[in-house]
């Protein structure tokens, strides 16, 4: 005898699919809104790099500072960004 009952068979409710499928579709929008920039700068200003010598400690420092911005419907910021490489002689 086969048992017909709705709520027997697995996956019954379909909230957890759309769920799912509502999870992926924002997953995918702010991924393709966010890979579209044109290049690591946009259209600002190139940083400026600082390389200082220490003669001392035989270092040598290379240091500069840009800013990126992210504009998504629900976030928006600018991250300031420091990067900084030293290294001995």
């Amino acid at each position: 005898m086969v048992n017909l009952s709705r709520h027997s068979r697995r996956g019954a409710g379909s909230l957890g699919c759309l769920f799912s499928l509502a999870l992926f579709a924002g997953a995918l929008y702010y991924g393709v809104n966010n890979g579209q920039a044109d290049s690591l700068f946009g259209g600002a200003p190139k940083p400026h790099f600082k390389v200082s010598r220490n003669k001392d400690q035989k270092r040598i420092i290379i240091e500069t500072e840009y800013n990126d911005q992210v504009d998504l419907p629900l976030f928006k910021h600018t991250f300031v960004l420091r990067p900084r490489a030293e290294e001995a002689l």
